[in-house]
């Protein structure tokens, strides 16, 4: 095994020094809030690494980590992406070129925009826009000779040329663990080392189902989610393998039960796992026996949102509370995960969520609507959805709820950051 020295060292510990990935955002989402009220020059050098196995959603939360910002610092960011074991800054950064001053043609260097930081982002006056969040995927894979421009990035330059990096532009990266049962790494350049803050990250069962009920498969996810004791029996590059094979059956025709016989060789040393899985879609596409995905849910229009809504009556009549409460759940996760962008004058899933909301209260499921409630006050449908509730006769009678989504809505209107 490559020598990774700090991170392996980390990694070798990380019974005792890991943090979750909420732990990791929040911490994060602080600093950075902070930082970037100093100058540049006292932040370059040193950026934040989070470390974990593949599957467990470093990526995923970090393009959400834009959002969290935006509400904490009150100003615009977005995410961009490079993957670094491509070849991209190797083949495009650094070459020389002619480009536009004016009105004459000057010498430069290539700067690709795909590379954050090398082309700033500006309004229509020319002026900064925002901040950008660069998220410098798999580092430890990168070649050494990306790993050398990359230390450059971090060090506040275009690679091969001594163009400044766009001052609102942050850096943070991720890999996977030192360790080849996980990933076949580079030998990593120790001035680049050096400059990288490690964080090693261990997802709790509940931040996975989070990353997971955006990327899942149907079936495996709500297998999963109301079997959550397996999780921890494959580990989740494993669990996204398997139940992308399924679905990839299913979708050629093969009915839930015979896809299902994929997952076999995957599971025939978890017998147990496999015999869970099997009697779990045994109703085959019967929806009265699954938890509806709020992915599906938060897109629904009307007939089907309303088909979704007797659905969960006859659980309800049926007290089928696992049901009711796994549907629940994984709005939680999705209000939590889905970008702000999305939601915003998004009267479908203002509609949805309300809905929803006022039929947990017709019967009598207060902790759901307070729960769902406020993840709601988290996101732009906030208004639209409160605005409603005063019409509900189930909503309006629970004056408590409903109180407290008022103070919660005259806080945030008195945040300087809102």
């Amino acid at each position: 095994m490559p020598d990774m020295g700090k991170m392996a060292r980390r990694w070798a510990s990380k019974e005792t020094r890991h943090v979750s990935l909420t732990e990791v955002i929040n911490l994060l989402v602080l600093k950075i809030s902070m930082m970037i009220k100093h100058d540049r020059k006292e932040w370059v050098n040193w950026i934040p690494i989070l470390i974990g196995e593949a599957g467990i959603g470093k990526s995923t939360i970090l393009m959400k980590m834009a959002d969290l910002l935006a509400k904490k610092t009150g100003q615009l960011w977005r995410t961009k992406m490079i993957h670094a074991a491509t070849q991209g800054m190797e083949d495009n950064t650094g070459l020389p070129i002619l480009k536009k001053v004016g009105d004459r043609d000057v010498a430069g260097w290539a700067a690709p925009d795909h590379i954050p930081g090398a082309v700033p982002w500006l309004d229509e006056n020319g002026k900064s826009k925002g901040w950008t969040l660069g998220i410098i995927d798999e580092l430890p894979t990168a070649p050494l000779l990306i790993q050398d421009q990359i230390r450059q990035l971090i060090d506040g330059c275009l690679p091969g040329s001594s163009m400044p990096v766009d001052p609102s532009c942050v850096y943070i990266a991720t890999g996977n663990p030192p360790d080849p049962q996980y990933v076949t790494v580079n030998v990593m350049d120790l001035a680049l080392e050096k400059r990288l803050k490690v964080y090693i990250v261990i997802p709790t069962t509940e931040e996975l189902l989070l990353v997971w009920s955006q990327i899942m498969p149907d079936l495996f996810y709500q297998f999963l989610s109301m079997n959550t004791s397996v999780i921890t029996e494959l580990s989740p590059r494993e669990w996204m393998g398997v139940a992308k094979d399924v679905q990839y059956l299913s979708e050629a025709g093969f009915s839930p039960q015979q896809a299902i016989c994929e997952a076999a060789d995957e599971l025939a040393e978890k017998p147990d796992v496999l015999a869970s899985l099997q009697k779990f879609v045994q109703f085959g596409n019967d929806p009265y026996y699954y938890p509806i995905r709020a992915s599906k849910l938060l897109e629904a229009e009307d007939r089907v949102l309303a088909d979704y809504l007797k659905l969960m009556k006859r659980w309800a009549d049926d007290t089928k509370d696992g049901l009711l409460g796994a549907t629940s759940n994984d709005l939680l996760r999705a209000l939590r995960v889905v970008p702000s962008a999305t939601l915003t004058n998004n009267k479908i899933a203002e509609t949805a969520v309300y809905e929803v909301l006022n039929f947990f209260a017709s019967v009598e499921r207060t902790d759901m609507v307070k729960a769902v409630l406020e993840a709601v006050f988290e996101t732009p449908l906030i208004n639209g959805v409160t605005s409603r509730m005063r019409k509900s006769k189930h909503l309006a009678a629970m004056n408590a709820t409903v109180d407290r989504v008022g103070v919660l809505r005259k806080q945030m209107s008195a945040s300087p950051n809102s």
